[in-house]
């Protein structure tokens, strides 16, 4: 462990900091040139883009292009995080390759958009399997609640699960929360409503995440603190910086929930048959309660039953 109390441990974490600062400046650098290339092609030459691959092809440019832009720079992160935890353990290199095996199914299913066409549809009706399916992971979700509710006993349990998630079950929950509603239902949807201008917005979400691992998560980890707002408070005024981080926070949540909300409902009432207000209530109050009773405990492993 590196005594960080000494003139030379302080130094040696502060080369540490410096080099794993200036692997990310590199590797985002080198991502910067495909994308701005992607943005580019997509502001002044879209029909380029729409371009298939092969003759009568449904695999067009812009989707090859994006794919392997969001690859690509999931390979510099992949990159970024091996060299500067060299020392990290079995779990997070597992978290990583799972991850990249996630993303890897839409692309797939993207690519072969023909399968559709082939597709038996579904009666009309209530669907007994998505229900039967849909309580199962309720029930699932309920029990982990009260499991966790158990184990909650001070404050840190209840904010930060007391410190006990190590990397796979955090990178899984984390994975969990995104690709839940960002990628499958909000990118999905747009992609499907919009087509081209869809995957560019799919592209830069993508894209945007392993930036932000490469140029800041070192550091912030160097410098122990967990959130941005720890950052700010350790850094500036402590007070003001903590209403500013839960006012923004708020005003941002409210409408991307709303969005979400809207969509959970929709989903509840196609189940159900329900009202759409009841099917709203319902879903609200189950969220509600994961994180009431559960804390960050229970809200992290309903995270990874959703990866």
């Amino acid at each position: 462990m590196t005594d960080t109390s000494s003139p030379s441990g302080e130094h040696t974490m502060r080369g540490a900091a410096l080099g794993s600062g200036r692997l990310g400046a590199w590797l985002t650098a080198i991502l910067a040139v495909p994308v701005i290339g992607y943005f580019s092609f997509a502001a002044w030459s879209p029909q380029t883009l729409r371009t298939p691959l092969l003759p009568g092809g449904v695999v067009t440019i812009w989707y090859a292009y994006g794919l392997g832009l969001i690859f690509f720079s999931l390979l510099l992160g992949l990159i970024y995080v091996v060299v500067t935890n060299r020392a990290a353990d079995r779990a997070a290199r597992m978290a990583i390759l799972l991850g990249l095996g996630t993303l890897a199914w839409p692309g797939l299913a993207a690519a072969a958009p023909t399968l559709a066409a082939t597709t038996t549809p579904e009666p009309a009706g209530v669907n007994v399997t998505a229900l039967v399916l849909f309580l199962i992971l309720v029930g699932a979700t309920l029990a982990i609640t009260w499991w966790a509710a158990q184990r909650t006993k001070s404050a840190t349990d209840f904010y930060a699960a007391g410190g006990q998630m190590r990397a796979l079950p955090n990178g899984l929950a984390i994975a969990g929360d995104l690709i839940s509603a960002g990628a499958f239902l909000g990118l999905s949807g747009l992609v499907f409503g919009v087509g081209f201008d869809g995957l560019i917005f799919a592209a830069g979400y993508s894209v945007g995440y392993p930036v932000i691992t490469m140029l800041f998560a070192d550091r912030m980890r160097k410098l122990g603190k967990y959130t941005f707002a720890d950052v700010l408070a350790a850094r500036l005024a402590k007070t003001p910086m903590r209403v500013f981080a839960a006012i923004s926070t708020l005003i941002i949540v409210v409408f991307f929930l709303t969005a979400q909300m809207v969509g959970a409902g929709q989903l509840i009432e196609l189940l159900f048959g329900l009202d759409y207000v009841y099917a709203e209530f319902g879903v609200g109050l189950l969220m509600v309660s994961y994180v009431i009773f559960g804390g960050m405990m229970a809200t992290t492993w309903v995270q990874m039953i959703k990866a």
